[in-house]
């Protein structure tokens, strides 16, 4: 009886969270009260609650976090240092003859600077550069916000950084073998389907309408900024993390 209490009580405060969530709480103060709440449902000992609750995940999470600031700094690097701007100006290039090539260019193009770039401001980094150029190229805003989107989602099946975080969840998973031709299989399979998805809308894409959409969001067209130029060779920087962690782990 008193198990089917706790089971009950349990559902009930997971459903709080999920609605404390839909609100749009913290998720932070939202996992501490629940991970406090939870020991307490389960009537587990205090020395337990401390130590396998509170302390050794986050010791365990160290490694993790470690991966996650060195991810965001690497996309900030891709950034600053001219690679990623120098990738966008060649796909540039194209986009102003054929915009569908351009779109295809800018997907692969996300999803190769994706392949090891993380975080928030990467996104926002690579997002204020690729984003002009379909929109430059005449790509309606909603359109080319998914494809975007779904380009960064791609590579994060080989992403070191997010691969990391999931491995916390299976601790003996390699990141190698079976699991990279796994990934790169999704990461095709997703590349593909994001393609058709701009194919299917190809009809939408309107060079006439560049201009309104670049005004809409406030961008500038490109024309004015001076772009760092950058050997050939800098553009596989990108997929060179994944490649020391395959080659030298």
């Amino acid at each position: 009886m008193l198990s089917t209490i706790s089971a009950i009580l349990l559902l009930i405060s997971f459903a709080g969270f999920i609605w404390y969530v839909v609100k749009g709480g913290n998720l932070m103060i939202g996992f501490f009260v629940m991970a406090i709440l939870w020991s307490i449902l389960g009537m587990v000992p205090a020395d337990q609650v401390i130590q396998k609750v509170f302390a050794e995940p986050a010791l365990n999470y160290g490694p993790t976090i470690i991966y996650i600031v060195f991810g965001s700094w690497f996309g900030r690097v891709l950034v600053e240092s001219g690679i990623a701007p120098a990738i966008s100006e060649e796909t540039n290039k194209v986009g102003k003859k054929k915009p569908l090539i351009a779109g295809i260019l800018v997907i692969l193009v996300t999803a190769l600077i994706f392949v090891s770039a993380y975080g928030v401001g990467s996104v926002i980094a690579i997002g204020v550069i690729l984003l002009p150029i379909l929109l430059s190229v005449g790509v309606p805003r909603d359109l080319a916000l998914s494809v975007f989107s779904l380009s960064i989602g791609a590579p994060m099946y080989l992403n070191v950084v997010l691969y990391n975080q999931i491995k916390a969840f299976f601790p003996h998973a390699q990141y190698g073998g079976k699991y990279l031709i796994f990934g790169a299989a999704a990461m095709v399979v997703q590349l593909i389907a994001v393609v058709i998805l701009l194919l299917l809308n190809r009809k939408r894409i309107d060079p006439s309408k560049a201009d309104e959409n670049l005004k809409i969001i406030g961008a500038e067209t490109g024309q004015d900024s001076e772009t760092k130029r950058m050997p050939k060779i800098a553009f596989i920087i990108p997929v060179v993390p994944v490649l020391m962690n395959m080659l030298f782990k």
